[in-house]
């Protein structure tokens, strides 16, 4: 997707000006004794290329009897005959002119060549305390990671990037754009591995990162703020208060001397306090010897605050009583101490949406169907998606790549029903099931937590009992974003983050310092043999992250059937570092 770099399979080659018009055949470029052609040509605006600036290149040579050159800008590079298999240098752009050429050396000698790749060659290296990266990623493995969880980033940028930097957190991508000085975010951790990858396409000059369990809301959650006077205690103004608490030093106090409930409370604004809609209060508990809080709002309770320090963030749904927020401290006659500080209250979103594509069934693209036997059926057509059946149970699905077990997913669509039942069922991750015989015509949210067993969202009809067909539409799949549980800011075990040493790709636990790789190259399935449990990533040969994951001890089938044609390094870890070896995608 970088504008910077250029791949082609030679299927599609409008930018390519060929001497012969039969000169690109079934994804290769073949220069043969019949041809008539010695070369194809394009010029650096087509391709992006800039004089001056070293490109890595990489190709396969299927067939070379009599040698290639390759010019880019007047330089050239000459791969002599005979060479095949994948070949990979760099070239420097001239400024000759601004064409860039692949020739065969000498006719008539039978040349092919496909999976042409250029790329703009990456630099990353840690030097004087700071983390450099230009256009190379760099990863490290984060042993306490929890998929689901929200985590804090930050860091230190000490030169301004010209393109966004990617942060991969457990194989799930935030694209930030920063100036220089401090950058903090929050992101929540994916469950494809347990690696931290940081990747920029121009040169930018990092310090003092660190990673942190979220105690702070990701925007995703956070919705608009709602008005609390003094929420910081700065004053009493605005705080209604039964005896026994105060306001003082910047905070609200529960007395000791009385083991009676205690409360405080407000009254907001009725315009943006809606009854029945979700709230987030996030607040400091500065001291606490045992008690336990409730809060409220609009006459509904959260569940109890229990014994803990630090931050808190709570979910709660409006009432209908009113418009007041409480804090009450419960008790069982003891009088314990408690202080609470920085009350802030916002409106909850808490989705990421949409997780799924084609929704609208404008095509069958990404969704696959499943009919039942004899004339049970499932087909996607006039943008529905149609299940008809009697007794048997036809469906259709869609993989979610990232699906993350056992976390929170609303699933919205819309029903059409025909005649027949209302038997809809809904599975989510494998072994999640909703199953509905009362669901009416309409739009509907149904909350699912996602299984193990695969990544699909899937649709079907239950067991019916009578003829049954209904359409379904407007498919949507949104992440239920929880609130961080953790009450104190604790750091996540990430090395060497001031870059005081210059390791890069930082060490893993696992001992594994070879692998094999096979079969090379491939079309459908990749096997990767290793000597013990650890974790493997996939680059292009461009320095794009396009897969990762866990590899047990013993031979791993990965499957890349959905790659595209060209070249791409494996990388495995172990105690020594990152073993890395090519393979060619066909």
């Amino acid at each position: 997707d970088n504008d910077l770099f250029y791949t082609t399979d030679f299927d599609s080659n409008s930018i390519w000006t060929p001497q012969h018009p039969n000169i690109f055949t079934d994804g290769k470029t073949i220069f043969s004794t019949a041809s008539g052609g010695n070369n194809i040509q394009t010029t650096y605006s087509d391709i992006n290329i800039e004089a001056g600036i070293e490109y890595p290149f990489e190709f396969n040579v299927i067939k070379n009897t009599g040698g290639i050159k390759v010019f880019l800008g007047g330089n050239f590079h000459v791969i002599s005959a005979g060479t095949t298999g994948n070949v990979s240098f760099n070239l420097v752009a001239g400024t000759t002119n601004s064409i860039v050429v692949i020739t065969r050396m000498y006719e008539p000698y039978d040349i092919e060549i496909e999976s042409f790749q250029i790329g703009r060659t990456s630099t990353t290296n840690i030097s004087d305390g700071e983390l450099t990266i230009n256009g190379g990623p760099i990863n490290q493995d984060i042993i306490d990671l929890t998929a689901g969880k929200f985590y804090t980033i930050e860091f230190d940028l000490n030169t301004a990037s010209e393109s966004d930097i990617e942060f991969t957190l457990g194989g799930h991508t935030e694209t930030i754009t920063a100036n220089t000085g401090k950058v903090k975010f929050n992101k929540y951790a994916g469950n494809e591995n347990n690696n931290l990858a940081i990747w920029s396409e121009s040169e930018i000059k990092i310090d003092n990162l660190n990673i942190y369990k979220a105690t702070e809301l990701d925007p995703l959650v956070k919705g608009s703020s709602v008005t609390i006077n003094n929420g910081d205690f700065s004053t009493s103004a605005q705080w209604d208060s039964s005896s026994g608490v105060s306001i003082s030093d910047g905070t609200l106090k529960f007395a000791s001397n009385d083991g009676s409930y205690k409360y405080v409370k407000q009254t907001l604004n009725n315009t943006e306090i809606i009854s029945g809609e979700d709230y987030i209060v996030s607040f400091d508990i500065i001291k606490n010897t045992g008690g336990n809080l409730a809060i409220y709002l609009g006459g509904e309770v959260s569940s109890s605050v229990q014994n803990i320090n630090g931050k808190k963030f709570l979910i709660i749904k409006a009432g209908t009583l009113n418009t007041d927020f409480y804090i009450l401290r419960k008790t069982n006659g003891i009088a314990y101490d408690i202080e609470v500080d920085n009350i802030k209250i916002y409106k909850y979103k808490g989705v990421v949406s949409n997780l799924i594509s084609n929704g609208n069934f404008s095509s069958a693209t990404n969704w696959v169907t499943k009919s039942g036997p004899g004339s049970a059926y499932s087909r996607i057509t006039s943008g529905l998606a149609q299940l008809y059946s009697w007794g048997n149970t036809p469906s259709f699905y869609q993989q979610v790549t990232s699906l993350i077990p056992n976390s929170k997913y609303r699933v919205n669509f819309t029903l059409f029903k025909s005649f027949g039942q209302d038997l809809v069922k809904v599975m989510l991750g494998g072994d999640t099931t909703y199953q509905s015989d009362n669901l009416g015509n309409g739009t509907h949210s149904i909350e699912l937590t996602a299984g193990e067993i695969n990544n699909q969202l899937y649709f079907s009809l239950g067991e019916t009992t009578q003829e049954t067909f209904f359409s379904i539409d407007n498919v949507s799949l949104e992440k239920v974003l929880e609130i961080p549980d953790n009450t104190t800011t604790t750091e996540v075990s990430i090395e060497n983050g001031d870059f005081s040493c210059a390791t890069l790709s930082t060490e893993k636990l696992d001992n594994v310092n070879t692998f094999k790789l096979f079969p090379n190259p491939t079309k459908d399935n990749l096997t990767i043999q290793v000597k013990e449990n650890t974790n493997f990533n996939i680059y292009s040969i461009l320095g794009k992250e396009i897969r990762t994951g866990h590899l047990k001890n013993g031979e791993n089938t990965i499957n890349v059937s959905d790659l595209n044609k060209g070249i791409y390094i494996v990388n495995v870890y172990g105690v020594n570092g990152v073993t890395s070896e090519k393979f060619i995608k066909q």
